[in-house]
């Protein structure tokens, strides 16, 4: 694969994320957090173990202790939290500020990935980072950057934090284990863990709400699951694999989608 082809799988991955919150708010009229998240993630789980079936993957690998605890890091923070405090956050803050964080993530993942796998960027590299958000910032903004510093903040853009913190740890969590699984094990399993740490909070948020879907939620659903699901962790997974944590600056595609059929669509 050429270089420039390695970077289409984080593309095509951070453009669908740009339009989840979307869909995301389309669902939130009708059905809690808690409920969109379980049967997000086990549909997708279905998908993921067909897939494992058709292609003879092994479900369950020989790993150490260490392994399943990383894959257990994962399913928590790529599956749970991300999920909980985004969807969360999207109820007290508009889709813009929600892909408006996403632009934090290249400038988290680096800081990270220098404290645990040591890598170390170039003066130039940080300065490709630091350019790219304040451009996303920029873009967004219309060039009205400093108004962002009189703009209260709520609970939503704290959850939102959240959810970068915790995809920043996914990120580094899945350069250790991407070298002793595939890609679809890592994927299909750290769901699978993530469905089971979801139980306690759904336990605590009073189970799951089920009514029938409008045409609006089941559109909203399918794309969730099969879109910025089931394909996007797929494509996410296959091009960090290829470029390591570097490839986390293509979480700025986010914010650009997000704002575009944002406005189109809600």
């Amino acid at each position: 694969m050429t270089n420039i082809g390695k970077f289409i799988p984080l593309v095509l991955a951070t453009f669908l994320w740009g339009l989840q919150p979307i869909a995301v708010k389309i669902l939130l009229l009708q059905y809690s957090t808690a409920t969109i998240i379980f049967f997000r993630s086990t549909t997708m789980l279905f998908f993921y173990i067909i897939l494992m079936k058709l292609y003879n993957v092994s479900l369950l690998p020989k790993l150490s202790i260490k392994k399943w605890s990383i894959l257990f890091l994962m399913g928590l923070t790529g599956t749970t939290i991300c999920s909980i405090s985004q969807y969360e956050g999207l109820r007290y803050a508009p889709v813009f500020h929600c892909v408006l964080f996403g632009a934090t993530v290249p400038a988290i993942t680096a800081c990270m990935a220098r404290l645990f796998l040591k890598e170390r960027l170039s003066l130039l590299q940080w300065g490709g980072i630091l350019l790219s958000f304040f451009g996303v910032l920029f873009m967004l903004t219309k060039g009205a950057v400093l108004q962002l510093l009189t703009e209260p903040f709520n609970i939503g853009d704290i959850l939102f934090f959240i959810n970068e913190l915790s995809w920043s740890a996914y990120i580094i969590a899945s350069r250790y284990i991407l070298k002793d699984l595939s890609i679809l094990q890592v994927t299909t399993l750290s769901n699978f863990i993530g469905i089971i740490t979801l139980i306690p909070y759904i336990l605590n948020m009073g189970g799951l709400n089920l009514v029938i879907p409008n045409m609006n939620s089941l559109f909203a659903y399918v794309f969730v699951v099969i879109f910025s699901g089931v394909l996007a962790m797929l494509a996410w997974n296959k091009g960090i694999n290829m470029v390591g944590t570097k490839g986390a600056v293509f979480n700025n595609v986010t914010p650009f989608t997000g704002l575009i059929f944002g406005n189109l669509i809600l």
